[in-house]
């Protein structure tokens, strides 16, 4: 009925609840908390070289990062010139005047009795033509088949003078012809 329990251990090795006197609570109390304040000290410390760490890391890498984009801009820059460059080439290779085949048509349609003086090509593609013959006529004929020159447009007789008399007393007719050329 009745339960004795009964401790055959020395004193040393018993377990006992002592209490702490309530003096010592106190310095218990700082003693840990000085202790969470200097672990989370550390903690914060330690934290803290990692971000710095990281933020070093970083501003390499952005530092590459910086290089990189010079790079690609000085090549896209390169790029553009380039592809400036290429339109300009196809235009010009598109509005390229094949002067050869020209002066073939140019030549086919200048009849006997016909010599030309000069053939200049001012600015906006003006073609002027001078040149000298003895009639009318076939100065008529030249201008007649320049019409039908492949690379003129709005071709124009512009003017006939007389510009004196061969020794048979023939006059020497010098004329000027006016066309656009369309490439």
């Amino acid at each position: 009925m009745y339960d004795i329990n009964i401790n055959l251990l020395p004193e040393e090795l018993r377990f006992s609840r002592k209490i702490l006197p309530r003096r010592k609570l106190p310095y218990l109390m700082l003693g840990m908390a000085l202790f969470a304040l200097f672990s989370l000290y550390l903690f914060l410390l330690i934290h803290s070289q990692v971000l710095e760490n990281r933020l070093e890391h970083v501003k390499e890498q952005i530092e590459i990062y910086e290089g990189r984009e010079k790079k690609v801009l000085q090549e896209q820059e390169i790029l553009q010139n380039l592809q400036k460059k290429k339109e300009e080439v196809k235009m010009a290779s598109e509005s390229r005047i094949y002067w050869s085949k020209f002066l073939i048509e140019v030549e086919e349609a200048l009849p006997a009795g016909v010599w030309l003086r000069s053939l200049e090509v001012g600015p906006e593609n003006k073609l002027k033509i001078v040149g000298v013959s003895y009639s009318f006529e076939s100065i008529g004929d030249f201008y007649v088949a320049l019409k039908g020159v492949s690379l003129l447009e709005n071709v124009n007789l512009e003017s006939v003078q007389e510009k004196g008399e061969n020794e048979s007393g023939k006059s020497l007719l010098e004329f000027t012809i006016t066309a656009d050329v369309n490439p």
